[in-house]
């Protein structure tokens, strides 16, 4: 068994506005060996780096007046979404936009509310701190897009092929999402530059567990799950002998889980000591300076 990969949950983002470079940053400064991140896309089809493209819980879009005749209405994947939606702006008209914090909790990270830029893709993988790091790219409702005609592995693979011009850049690359679809296109089209990691959420995964993860072994590299998944709350007898993380190494997945967050632990110091510990290939955390002090066999 290897050492668990801290995975910086959209960089810091239990200290700094979340997708931000910044935040990536800050992530590696406090030992993360990888950062994940989400992508949408604009009306000029460029990747930008936003948890949703509904913008106005992690941007300042609903406090600029110039925006304010945009707003309108969306469903994505069932569910109605009422705001300012990335696909309506071009990538130049995002410049105009800042970071906000999402949770009204993290007042620290709030404090830096309308300091940073909302990146592209482009952006992040040409700034030389993060050349050569371990990206964890997740596309966001890469099927609804493609339905209307807005391709986000198509427009991954430009980005990737950008990038793997530069010789110093040299980044490894793991893509994911919650879309079977998406991510099965996002590697027809990418292939081996990528590892492929389907997400899955308690509401969505099936029944029939084993049947579920011979079927994500047969076409991607990993499977992530959300915590609850692994442990319910945390349970000494499940962390001992935990058959669906034993099911999924046995096919040869890597296996990783989302996310380790000291505002939705139950004892932020026990909890994170068991994910650390228990054997996944990497766990994705909020505060990855907090996690990294748990993986034990890391200097």
């Amino acid at each position: 068994m290897g050492v668990t990969k801290v995975i910086g949950h959209r960089g810091a983002s239990g200290y700094l506005p979340e997708n931000t470079i910044e935040s990536m940053q800050l992530a590696f400064e406090m030992g993360a060996d990888a950062v994940e991140f989400d992508v949408v896309p604009t009306r000029d089809q460029q990747l930008i780096i936003r948890h949703e493209p509904e913008l106005s819980t992690t941007t300042n879009i609903s406090a600029l007046p110039e925006f304010e005749s945009r707003r309108r209405e969306e469903t994505i994947n069932g569910e109605k979404f009422h705001g300012w939606f990335s696909q309506d702006y071009s990538s130049r008209e995002i410049l105009e936009l800042r970071a906000i914090e999402r949770f009204p909790n993290r007042v620290e990270s709030a404090e830096h509310d309308g300091k940073y830029l909302i990146p592209t893709l482009g952006d992040l993988l040409a700034t030389p701190e993060l050349f050569g790091r371990h990206l964890v790219i997740e596309l966001k409702h890469p099927d609804h897009f493609l339905d209307i005609g807005l391709d986000l592995p198509s427009m991954l693979q430009r980005e990737i092929q950008i990038a793997q011009m530069d010789p110093q850049a040299n980044h490894q690359f793991t893509i994911e999402s919650f879309d079977w679809r998406g991510l099965t296109r996002a590697k027809e089209l990418i292939g081996p530059t990528a590892n492929y990691v389907f997400l899955a959420e308690p509401a969505t995964t099936p029944d029939d567990i084993q049947m579920f993860i011979d079927a994500v072994a047969d076409n991607f590299d990993g499977i992530s799950l959300a915590v609850p998944q692994f442990l319910q709350n945390y349970d000494l007898e499940q962390i001992s002998e935990n058959q669906v993380l034993s099911m999924a190494q046995e096919k040869g997945l890597l296996v990783y889980t989302y996310t380790a967050s000291i505002e939705q632990a139950i004892d932020a110091s026990r909890d994170f000591e068991f994910l650390a510990n228990l054997g996944f290939d990497g766990v994705f955390t909020d505060q990855p300076d907090v996690f990294r002090s748990f993986v034990k066999g890391w200097t």
